[in-house]
């Protein structure tokens, strides 16, 4: 059976650049001032995992989770960046990625074309060989 997330990403191992959005029109809480523009430039800001970003999980962690998952998808949350891509994304399915993609590795800095570039070339490759 083809793997969950392959069938909806198209790819093997798909990359998940996570964002948080601001309350949408119909939530209480929605900024009538701000409008769709804060909810945008919310969005152009933030790429943020959680509290706790950038910490990777121990890989015998990945292990045991993916090995009692079944057929349920099993995604790295924090930690991946451009040097631990390879090991991780050996262990699960797929990742959400955040601080990783932002200048310097800082969680509140704009996005890094250089860094996406740098570790989506590592994914590619690892695709590439998952399929020889």
């Amino acid at each position: 059976m083809a793997n969950v997330l392959e069938n909806i990403f198209g790819v093997e191992k798909p990359i998940i650049g996570m964002v948080h959005l601001l309350p949408l029109p119909g939530n209480y809480l929605y900024d009538d001032i701000g409008g769709i523009e804060a909810i945008v430039k919310g969005i152009i800001q933030d790429l943020v995992s959680g509290p706790v970003t950038g910490i990777v999980a121990k890989m015998n962690l990945f292990k045991e989770i993916k090995e009692n998952a079944g057929e349920v998808p099993v995604l790295a949350n924090t930690g991946v960046t451009s040097d631990t891509v390879e090991d991780i994304l050996k262990e699960v399915d797929g990742a959400i990625i955040g601080t990783a993609f932002k200048v310097d590795g800082i969680t509140w800095n704009p996005v890094s074309q250089e860094r996406v570039k740098k570790l989506m070339q590592k994914v590619s490759l690892l695709r590439k060989n998952l399929k020889e």
